[in-house]
């Protein structure tokens, strides 16, 4: 009964808080809305926007001119820079933009402003609606440290930590040993596993903190940080509420959302396995995590979030346009490799093809929802999610199922992606970590996949272009006397029966593949071309990357394109002493901070870069020498 008056107390709480403020009679009309965001969350309150008949407007950087957000609005205006601290990030370009074109309403979308209470009270100020809670709201819940003491003084357990307005380097190193390590530093307006970092002892807390407080600000323009103890194994369950501004509240379940890297999500599930019916009911009631001693108040998101297609999928409610008994799965693509520490990529994306049949931004058994077209670069300036791709279906295992599939579908080329890694499974969101041998273990590729590979490379020699020399011997060594070229390729893989021979017909011809047939219906065999130092499939169902696998090529920070640079700190000089893994500089790039440390205990011998320098790829960064070896680093 005290349990059951406490959460009904909370709810209570909850709702005043999140629609406080003066009650309109009737919602206002939007007569024009401005999306203040980019990538797949723009394009899809876009793509409502214009089915529901209401005029759009977008805001760019430079580096987005010619992203698809911008050809789905009816307006389009640049607001700075690639960084998004000189644009996404700009209160005063936003507004000014709105104001320039009459827009009555501004939709955040998730990250950059859309937790930020300056952004809401500016617009609110302005007589401009903002598409989310108010920002008296906001200001209680979406600032993690002023949530946390909300909860606490309503007797809801939080995990412990400090959370306090002190953030002088000496108070937060005191609060972190008096909270016991393992300790996580998180930024105050942080989100989608920006600004998060694991102090495992006290000798790593300085290096952690100062690296949060820089991703932090870069991300969301505050360098404001909490702490928290760091709770080992746990599962991430939330759940989806929507409030209007007279008071009416409802949740829409709940979801699991445990499969995480880099405390980012990758695989969300909707509604969440294992979880008694009864618990469903309290935590939807409650509209918050259950106040038992099992479970604690993390923080509330004053937003539309990435993973709510989940939620929309299981209750038929569209969240944006705006009876549980299926199940669904989400799953990011992300432009990363994972068997390097899942270090994002940047290039061009040579092909993106979604699976056969799904629907953009839904509905439909499969649904994908992208902010990029094929041919798109993917910056070093913002989040290197590709695309989201949603399922449902009456079941769990027939969700996974059709997950397992589309993901397999799913053609992406120029990049590595996280596609492979995604096809195998976790329930905590400490799986990816303790997993990581057998999820990134490597798997030979198979047939189809060496056929494909030998196709690509075989290609330039049996288009018919014209040669430099017309001599046989200075052909390619495929040359044989009154017989059809042949050679060997080898790709660090060979199937069963050995290599893949090769006949090169010429003048356009064609390429044929001796003792290692296509399988029926693989649609592999296809025209390809080699065009600089890229590889592009030209025919329909072909990719150079199947199933999230690259056959050839690892990738270290893989950044392409003549613009890409990527932002450093340097931490060490020339001469000093370094220990094995300790960080030697910083490289922020596509809202996240990578540290680069050292292979070895050794001395500095080179430093090729100072503090606040902007580095292109391959750029040699350090050099660390021991005898007798030496390494780069």
């Amino acid at each position: 009964s005290k349990r059951r008056t406490l959460l009904a107390s909370l709810t209570r709480h909850l709702a005043r808080n999140l629609t406080s403020g003066p009650l309109p009679t009737q919602p206002p009309a939007i007569s024009k809305l401005l999306v203040a965001n980019r990538g797949e969350i723009a394009c899809r309150v876009l793509t409502s926007a214009r089915k529901l008949g209401i005029p759009s407007v977008a805001v760019y950087s430079e580096a987005d001119r010619a992203a698809k957000h911008v050809s789905l609005a009816d307006e389009a205006f640049c607001i700075g820079p690639a960084p998004a601290r000189d644009s996404y990030l700009r209160t005063d370009r936003i507004l000014e933009v709105a104001q320039l074109t009459g827009t009555t309403a501004v939709h955040p979308g998730y990250g950059f402003l859309s937790e930020n209470t300056d952004f809401a009270a500016a617009l609110e100020g302005a007589g401009v609606a903002f598409v989310g809670p108010p920002a008296s709201a906001i200001r209680s819940m979406g600032n993690k440290s002023e949530a946390k003491a909300l909860m606490s003084a309503a007797g809801v357990p939080v995990v412990p930590g400090y959370h306090g307005a002190d953030q002088a380097d000496e108070r937060l190193q005191a609060e972190a040993d008096r909270i016991g390590y393992p300790v996580l530093v998180k930024a105050v307006l942080g989100g989608g596993g920006k600004g998060m970092k694991l102090a495992a002892s006290r000798a790593e807390f300085m290096d952690a903190l100062n690296s949060a407080r820089r991703e932090a600000l870069a991300g969301f323009g505050d360098d404001r940080v909490l702490l928290e103890r760091y709770v080992q194994r746990p599962r991430h369950v939330e759940v989806q509420v929507m409030a209007d501004a007279h008071g009416a509240a409802v949740y829409l379940f709940e979801r699991d959302c445990s499969v995480q890297r880099r405390h980012q999500k990758v695989i969300e599930e909707a509604p969440a396995p294992g979880i008694s019916e009864s618990f469903r009911r309290s935590i939807g009631e409650s509209a918050t995590a259950a106040a038992t001693a099992e479970y604690f108040f993390m923080e509330m998101n004053t937003r539309l979030q990435v993973e709510h297609p989940v939620s929309e999928a299981i209750s038929g409610v569209d969240l944006v346009d705006c009876a549980s008994g299926a199940d669904a799965f989400e799953a990011r693509i992300y432009a990363e490799n994972p068997a390097n520490n899942f270090l994002p990529a940047g290039g061009r994306l040579l092909r993106w093809r979604p699976p056969p049949g799904a629907a953009e931004f839904g509905p439909g058994a499969v649904r994908v929802d992208s902010g990029i077209n094929q041919g798109d670069q993917v910056g070093v300036h913002y989040d290197p999610m590709i695309a989201k791709l949603i399922v449902h279906g009456p079941t769990r295992e027939a969700a996974l199922r059709t997950l397992h599939a589309a993901l397999g579908e799913t053609q992406v080329a120029g990049l590595p992606t996280n596609i492979e890694f995604m096809r195998r499974g976790g329930v905590d969101t400490s799986f990816i970590a303790e997993h990581e041998d057998s999820l990134l273990e490597r798997v030979a590729p198979g047939t189809d996949e060496l056929c494909l590979a030998a196709l690509i490379y075989a290609a330039p020699h049996a288009s018919g272009e014209p040669s430099a020399s017309t001599k046989p011997w200075r052909q390619p060594s495929a040359f044989r006397v009154n017989h059809p070229a042949r050679a060997s390729v080898g790709f660090g893989h060979a199937p069963a029966t050995g290599g893949l021979e090769l006949d090169l017909v010429g003048a356009g011809g064609g390429v044929t593949l001796e003792g290692a047939a296509l399988a029926e219906g693989s649609g592999l065999g296809a025209e390809a071309r080699v065009e600089a130092r890229h590889v592009e499939v030209t025919a329909d169902r072909v990719s150079a990357e199947l199933a999230g696998r690259r056959v050839r090529g690892d990738y270290v920070m893989h950044v392409s394109g003549e613009e890409e640079v990527l932002d450093l700190w340097v931490f060490v000089s020339v001469g000093d002493w370094v220990e094995e893994g300790q960080p030697l500089v910083a490289v922020e790039a596509m809202k996240m901070e990578h540290a680069v440390c050292a292979p070895f205990s050794g001395n500095v011998a080179e430093l090729a870069a100072h503090v606040g320098a902007q580095v292109d790829d391959g750029h040699q960064l350090a050099l660390v020498e021991a005898a007798p070896a030496e390494a780069t680093a």
